[in-house]
Formats: C-alpha cells, sequence, structure tokens
C-alpha cells in the first residue's frame, strides 16, 4: 500500500492498492498527518499528526479490513513524530515532539495507554524484533533503550545507548532481525 495526499484542506488520505489499483480514503484526523506505521500482520494502520500550540495531536489506528478507526489515542500535545508496533502488535508506542516529550506505550487489545515515560528531543522509535517488552527511542540527546514490563502500571526502565565522544541526533532507527 502506499500513502499520498489527495486534499490537505480536508486532511483526507487515500491508501492505495498497488496489486489492483483500488483507493480507499480514510477520513479521521484534524490536522497534517507525519507519521504512519502498519502492524507486522498487516491488520492495522497507525497514523499521528501534527496539530497547532496547545492542542491533542491525535494518534488514530486503523482497522484496514474494515477501513475504521479501532482507536483514537489523543494524549501527546502538539506534534506526534514517530510511532511502532511491537512484533506481536500488542503494543503501540508513540513518540512526542518537542513540546510533549513523552513516549507512550498504548495496549491495543483496548486502546488506553498503559504507560508514558519522559524522553526529551524525541524523533524515533522502534521495537526489538523479537521481544515485546524491549524499544529504542533516538532523538537530538542520543538514543535510549527501554525495557517495558508489566501491563497497567507496569515499570519501563531506560538506559542511554553510549554513541562515542561527539553528540548525535538520531533521527531514524531500523532494528536488524
Amino acid at each position: 500500500s502506499a500513502w499520498r495526499s489527495v486534499d490537505a484542506k480536508k486532511v483526507l488520505k487515500t491508501l492505495k492498492d498497488l496489486r489492483d489499483n483500488t483507493q480507499k480514503f480514510l477520513r479521521g484526523h484534524t490536522d497534517n498527518i507525519c507519521c504512519v506505521a502498519l502492524s507486522n500482520d498487516g491488520k492495522l494502520l497507525a497514523s499521528g499528526q501534527k496539530t497547532h500550540m496547545g492542542f491533542n495531536a491525535d494518534v488514530l489506528v486503523w482497522d484496514l479490513e474494515t477501513m475504521s478507526i479501532k482507536y483514537r489515542c489523543a494524549l501527546h500535545k502538539v506534534e506526534v513524530t514517530d510511532l511502532a508496533f511491537n512484533c506481536d502488535d500488542s503494543c503501540l508506542a508513540t513518540l512526542g515532539g518537542r513540546d510533549d516529550n513523552r513516549i507512550i506505550i498504548w495496549n491495543l487489545a483496548n486502546g488506553k495507554a498503559i504507560r508514558e515515560e519522559r524522553f526529551d528531543g524525541g524523533l524515533s522509535v522502534r521495537w526489538f524484533t523479537n521481544h515485546t517488552d524491549k524499544l529504542v527511542s533516538g532523538g537530538h540527546d542520543g538514543a535510549m533503550v527501554w525495557n517495558y514490563r508489566g501491563g497497567a502500571g507496569g515499570k519501563m526502565e531506560g538506559s542511554p545507548v553510549s554513541l562515542g565522544k561527539m553528540q548525535r541526533v538520531v533521527s531514524s532507527i531500523a532494528i536488524n532481525k
């Protein structure tokens, strides 16, 4: 599938099936979409938006079989910079921008936030390929490996990644299988 903008004023997005050249419209965001992620099983799509100062930036989780919104997650302020599904698609990690500075873990069984931590200047987040409880975030202040334990109220501990003496900005992350 491929995304392309149809009408930025109406905030419509098109999902195009490249096999048969059909298009479906996803309607639900109130402002510009700035990041998307496809679940590992291909059944869910998450999209995050950027909005204006003082407003929440929604994350929408779409059911691609019904082409409908499954969950609207509205805790980030101004911008969602990145999002990622864990390896079994049971959780979604979302990363807020400079005005928000939070990483939030969402339970995809019910659409509720189950944990949040501060992470200043975040730009990118990825789950480990074979672990449902480990993820990496990167940004203006380097990178952090997070261990998430437990359900609602579970513990989340971060360890900084040593990237040498030079200051680095981590704008994207790829995890090897």
